[in-house]
């Protein structure tokens, strides 16, 4: 071609051979770059005892290298076997791993090395000793000098056909502290320069990136006031981790700028931090310049944010007509989350919440499926959202799988013309619509972990429920929803499967699973994998079993195949007793759920192992209990029960053996006897990352064994362990740890010699836990336990740590029933009750509920051990007086977004708190006055100027509730939704829902819309849902409500009839704590 190019539009070399035909090769080169402060970073290996043998570009070792070791690192070699390594020797650079002994290596050009047989002279380095050194071609000084003069810098890559790829490997914690400009080297589209942290096996053993949260232990970009600037025109960076730091001026995390109207700047699956003070103006990504042609995308960025500082931005582009294509960004913390001045950025499928301004939109852009926590999207359908993420107190902005917000709701964009998307941060694919996956991408940097679902119930193999030709029984499945013709027994849940005959041939040739309830006629369905089932209508070929018939059973994929038909009955072939599965690879989150079946125990202990998991890619074992998974609840309430699931285990073996990490064990009872000689024996044992909440252990040893309920074996990694009852005979340890790191929060132990110990020092951190009847409540080596532990109680003096409380004393707790194991805490302690620190908001481990599900409080004080004691005192006309404690299936938080109790604790000064789950839309009380309610305390309105409001609780409404009792019941507003939306009282005593789609009105407990000035309890249910975008208690526009209003709730989901039942019977107790 007349330009010099091939078919490709690949540029030719000048000055040297051409290829020969139409195609052009080009030559990748590669080079390492690992922090170090002087320049001088030894050799991570040497010959010595260990032969390498190069054969074309094959080099082979006689034993294996770290795992740390992979493409672009430099091996320095006697080429001329003289015994020394000088001029006449060689140097290569690794190119590919195929195992960890051996690597496709090249000489500096990209050529075929010079052979070798069993050297043993070879030392392997980093190439680089900071990206800056890498961009000028400055050598690690510790190759030797007569080998390290192999780059100049400034290279022309069009010129000499070749594109490079400098991979940046962590050197411990030592951050790369060199700002670096990336200037003066000659590119071209297809001869760019890629800078990035490797991953692939085919790159190192073992991964140098992030996993789409910030980990000091991989490669970062750290303290730097200018970071990364960016004015070559084709450049790739990918991966990095990178920490602006500056105290005054302007700077950036990563700058593009100066690069000519043909560039292809790519900016990709990095993370990028700001750390501002003073007078500083930072930006995480700033586009400087009107010809650039950059993309971005699966970047999270957050903490460009300062005080008086309003220029700040996550991203920002500063001229009006580069073109900027902007995909599955999350930017969050910052003054401004994307800044766009440019009328040709293109955005799609970001986030931004959570800062000051979302969207700060010079220009109109090309844009769809961008959320905002506030108005500025420029997307309508997708402001005001709020977007869970995993753990954004410690800045893990994975989506969370219960995200309703950001989950499936993207654009696809795997063929989007101008940057099609196919993974996520983590690497993770992203499901595609035209790859016949058939559902939705998820908007943000991570597409979140597919949930998985299985049943377990103890040797229960026969179906629980059937269709029956010509009897009314049809089954339907429409994407992911199934509809039952009759109800399904409460006992059908999440994870239980379904066979049914989709083709109509009255044979059975489908199989999905449940993934939620939402009625006992209503569920939504998946498949084996997690993507929509077959679709069918009208079968009544179908029955429902449990997946598995034991917990070790779902852990090795032995499915439960007694009844389940032949042809669909292998659903997990994947997992494998041996070799278990990768669900990181797969993007998975598993949940086992496990069921009773009558008094029978699962008796079979399970051993985890050889799963490869990650924190968003867990496994969950539990017990079902709310009404979105299950109808009738699985678990326990706080005390041992023999009719929910349960593990009772002899042997030798622990009841639940958790060798692979991240598994998360809640609400099971565990029981484990043993009467003969084993040594050492476990309740519960771990060797990774672990969970363990809301289970009771129970370990009985009639012989003379060591026993630990709880072993945490997970050596320098971290455990959380919270709500559970742990009690035994002769039990030496309640918890048990050596070199992990273990946090305690809100646990009883009852009658174990050491209740909570620790052979190491400082690395057990106990918070609000309970030790009773052993002889040494809490140990830790040299008396050091973790940072901030306090509020613990034993009955031993000089034993809990606790500075705050009860130091040094002996504290005997109160419980219900201890001689028959019931450690709820008597309403009469006067020890453990309200005496614990809130953890709400613990940055480690933040509670919200007890061992029973009842709700901790997220303003007042907490109790000490599993329980939170609530009481209530009956005032049911005919029953006298009695105190109950409020039952789980009471609580009723499923699908809760809002909850204003006006009781006590959930007042302070004009605010009324809102305690649901998620809590966050407070009221603010205008007038109002405590007044005695219908459970509790309660606001009354003056019906002239008093009202609560709560602000925008967001959209998707279906049920509100309430009781009042009103002074006038004719022409009466109620609450205000959205201003159009409204609740109020006619002329002739009915309860109104005007504007309301589709409401259906109950009075006390059944549908009714007559009120009178007695009390009564009102709920408006509408499956359509409203957008509550100002909601407000006792006011509608400039009419007020007299009277008294409690107990107010509102769900994002229809409460059944018997829920609202439920709610009703509530208001039968006074709340009396």
């Amino acid at each position: 071609m007349a330009n010099g190019g091939d078919e490709n539009c690949y540029t030719r070399p000048r000055g040297t051979s051409w290829d020969i035909g139409a195609d052009e090769l080009i030559t990748k080169i590669y080079r390492s770059v690992a922090p170090d402060a002087d320049g001088t970073l030894e050799a991570l290996t040497t010959g010595a005892s260990n032969a390498m043998t190069i054969a074309s570009s094959t080099a082979t070792f006689a034993t294996a290298l770290a795992d740390n070791i992979g493409v672009g690192d430099a091996i320095q070699y006697d080429a001329d076997g003289d015994g020394d390594i000088d001029a006449s020797d060689s140097i290569v650079f690794i190119s590919g791993r195929t195992d960890s002994t051996h690597f496709t290596v090249k000489t500096v050009s990209g050529t075929a090395p010079t052979a070798v047989s069993a050297d043993t002279d070879w030392s392997l380095f980093r190439a680089y000793t900071s990206l800056a050194n890498a961009e000028t071609g400055t050598e690690n000084l510790a190759i030797d000098a007569d080998l390290r003069n192999f780059d100049a810098g400034n290279r022309d890559l069009a010129s000499n056909s070749e594109q490079w790829n400098i991979a940046c490997y962590a050197n411990g914690t030592t951050g790369d502290s060199t700002a670096v400009t990336l200037d003066g080297w000659t590119t071209a589209p297809q001869n760019y320069i890629k800078i990035y942290t490797p991953y692939l096996t085919t790159e190192v053993g073992t991964s140098q990136r992030h996993q789409g949260k910030w980990d000091e232990n991989k490669y970062k970009r750290d303290g730097i006031s200018m970071n990364t600037a960016v004015q070559d025109d084709f450049i790739r960076i990918e991966g990095l981790q990178i920490r602006h730091t500056r105290n005054s001026g302007t700077g950036y995390g990563i700058i593009v700028q100066t690069v000519a109207s043909v560039s292809d700047v790519k900016i990709s699956d990095n993370i990028i931090v700001g750390v501002l003070s003073d007078t500083a103006v930072g930006y995480g990504i700033w586009i400087n310049d009107s010809d650039a042609r950059v993309k971005l995308w699966n970047n999270i960025i957050y903490g460009f944010i300062n005080p008086g500082q309003t220029s700040v931005a996550g991203l920002t582009t500063t001229a009006a007509n580069s073109y900027v294509y902007v995909y599955n960004n999350t930017i969050r913390n910052c003054y401004r989350g994307f800044h766009m001045n440019s009328s040709a950025a293109k955005m799609k499928n970001n986030i931004a919440v959570n800062n000051t301004v979302d969207y700060y939109l010079v220009a109109n852009v090309v844009s769809s499926n961008n959320i905002s926590s506030d108005a500025t999207s420029p997307n309508t359908a997708y402001r005001n959202l709020s977007v869970s993420f995993v753990n954004s107190a410690n800045d893990d902005f994975h989506l969370s799988p219960s995200d309703t917000s950001a989950r499936n709701s993207g654009a696809d964009l795997s063929q989007d013309y101008w940057l099609p998307i196919t993974s996520d941060i983590d690497g993770h694919a992203r499901p595609a619509s035209a790859r016949g996956y058939g559902v939705a991408t998820d908007i943000g940097a991570d597409e979140s972990a597919t949930p998985i679902y299985r049943s377990i119930a103890p040797s229960m193999s026969t179906y629980l429920d059937r269709g029956v030709d010509e009897s009314g029984t049809d089954l339907t499945i429409s994407g992911t929803t199934m509809t039952l013709e009759n109800a399904a027994p409460d006992n059908v849940g999440v994870g239980d499967v379904i066979q049914y005959d989709s083709d109509g041939n009255s044979s059975i040739d489908a199989i999905a699973f449940i993934s939620a309830r939402a009625s006992s006629t209503s569920f939504t369905v998946q498949a084996r994998d997690g993507a929509n089932p077959v679709a069918v209508t009208n079968d009544q070929d179908w029955q429902i079993f449990r997946a598995y018939t034991t917990l070790d059973n779902a852990e090795g994929g032995a499915e439960n195949t007694a009844n389940i038909d032949d042809d669909v009955d292998d659903f997990d072939i994947s997992v494998s007793r041996n070799d278990g599965k990768d669900i990181y690879a797969s993007n998975e989150q598993w949940n086992i759920a496990a069921y009773a079946n009558g008094t029978t125990a699962d008796t079979n202990a399970v051993t985890i192992d050889s799963w490869t998991t990650y924190p968003t890619n867990y496994i969950k074992i539990y017990t079902p209990v709310s009404s979105s998974e299950v109808g009738t609840s699985q678990r326990h309430n706080g005390v041992w029960d023999d009719g929910k699931y349960k593990m009772e285990i002899t042997g030798n073996s622990s009841a639940i053996n958790a060798v692979s990490g991240n598994v998360w064990v809640d609400g099971l009872q565990i029981k484990r006897m043993t009467s003969s000689s084993f040594g050492t024996i476990y309740g519960i044992t771990n060797s990774g990352v672990f969970k363990v909440n809301n289970n009771i252990i129970n370990l009985i040893d009639n012989y003379t064994n060591t026993t630990r309920a709880i072993n945490n074996g997970a050596s320098n990694l971290n455990s959380y362990y919270w709500n559970n009852i742990i009690y035994g005979t002769n039990l030496d340890y309640g918890y048990y740890q050596a070199s992990a790191y273990g946090y305690l929060y809100n646990n009883s132990v009852i009658d174990a010699n050491n209740g909570y110990y620790s052979s190491f020092s400082n690395k057990m951190t106990v918070k609000n836990n309970i030790a009773q009847g052993g002889a040494d409540g809490f140990f830790a080596s040299s008396s050091l336990f973790g940072a901030g532990s306090d509020y613990n109680v034993s009955d031993f003096a000089n034993d809990a740590p606790s500075p705050s409380y009860r130091t040094n004393l002996a504290t005997d707790v109160s419980f219900v029933d201890e001689t028959n194991e019931d450690f709820h805490l008597s309403s009469s302690d006067t020890f453990a009750c309200d005496a614990g620190v809130n953890l709400w908001d613990d940055s480690a481990l933040p509670i919200r509920e007890d061992i029973d599900g009842d709700p901790r409080s997220e303003q007042g004080g907490w109790d000490i051990g599993a329980d939170e004691l609530i009481t209530y005192q009956s005032n049911v006309s005919g029953l006298g007086t009695a105190t109950m404690q409020m039952s789980l299936t009471e609580k009723m938080t499923d699908g809760l977004v809002g909850m204003w109790s006006f009781d006590g604790p959930d007042i302070s000064g004009t605010t009324a708190y809102d305690r649901s789950p998620a809590g966050g839309n407070d009221g603010t009380i205008t007038g109002a006055t405590p007044a005695i309610g219908k459970r509790g305390q309660a606001l009354s309105f003056n019906g002239t100027t008093d009202f609560v409001d709560a602000g925008d609780v967001g959209a998707g409404i279906q049920t509100i509730s309430f009781w009042m009792k009103t002074d006038d019941a004719t022409d009466i507003k109620i609450l205000n939704i959205d201003g159009t939306d409204q609740i109020e009282i006619d002329g002739t005593g009915n309860i109104l829902a005007t504007s309301f789609p589709s409401a259906t009105i109950y009075v006390d407990g059944s549908v009714s819309a007559a009120v009178d000035t007695s009390w009564h309890f009102v709920t408006i249910t509408d499956s359509t849902g409203v957008s509550a975008s100002t909601f407000q208690i006792g006011q509608v526009a400039s009419s007020f409500f007299d009277g008294i209003i409690d107990e107010v709730r509102i769900y994002n989901r229809v409460l059944s009839v018997d829920e609202i039942g439920r709610l009703y019977d509530l208001g039968n107790v006074e709340y009396v704590r």
